[in-house]
């Protein structure tokens, strides 16, 4: 996590060397934002005048139930990195298989990603940019999210500029009440709860998420 923080660093120094700079993070960039943060908390305020989380925590997901029951939902995700794991050890056969735009890839995104009956142009495009990240990848990644991870001590150093979060109540993968909490660390942040909306808000919703975004923008103008 602190590398995706340092990665983000690096494409804002290299991007835009000098110049107010607002963030936007949806699910894992949020982290990154969060990671970014705490890292290098000088910029917040001089260079970093806005920021915008959406659909994402500030600590682990352990205890996310992927709308199964409790007890069969933490089974399930500890099933799901394991098999990950095993997945990835033939990486080349996995992501072709990935990429074949199967209708089981289509279910689980549809699932997953969203919460009522949307553009199915909107579920394949969400398809195929999971199946673009490597297998690899995502099973390196998966680990991070356990009871481990905590960022959310940094979040009181975002006080400073304007920020908005978002999330949504039928989020299965990121649950709402962890943006809830974001926003309870950031008293002055906008916060919206998307009703009837999945992981993929800003996408489902794109009216609200693009109203959010144009508020946030108007703050910092000011």
């Amino acid at each position: 996590m602190q590398r995706l923080g340092q990665d983000l660093g690096a494409v804002v120094d290299a991007v835009t060397p000098d110049g107010p700079v607002v963030l936007a993070g949806h699910s894992m960039g949020g982290m990154a934002v969060l990671s970014l943060v705490e890292q290098r908390p000088e910029l917040i305020g001089d260079r970093v005048v806005g920021i915008w989380l959406l659909n994402t925590s500030a600590r682990g997901l352990e205890y996310a139930t992927l709308g199964l029951p409790v007890p069969l939902g933490h089974l399930t995700r500890r099933m799901v990195s394991a098999a990950v794991a095993a997945l990835a050890r033939s990486p080349g056969l996995v992501d072709r298989s990935r990429r074949s735009r199967t209708d089981l890839a289509y279910a689980i995104t549809r699932r997953y990603s969203f919460s009522k009956a949307v553009s199915p142009s909107l579920v394949r495009l969400t398809a195929r940019m999971n199946a673009n990240t490597p297998i690899e990848t995502v099973a390196a990644f998966l680990p991070l999210f356990g009871p481990d991870l905590d960022m959310r001590e940094g979040i009181t150093r975002m006080r400073r500029v304007p920020a908005a979060v978002l999330g949504a109540s039928g989020d299965l993968l990121v649950p709402v009440e962890h943006s809830r909490e974001i926003a309870a660390l950031l008293p002055h942040a906008d916060y919206v709860e998307v009703n009837g909306s999945g992981h993929m808000a800003l996408m489902e919703r794109q009216d609200i998420a693009t109203a959010q975004l144009q508020r946030l923008l108007g703050r910092v103008a000011t």
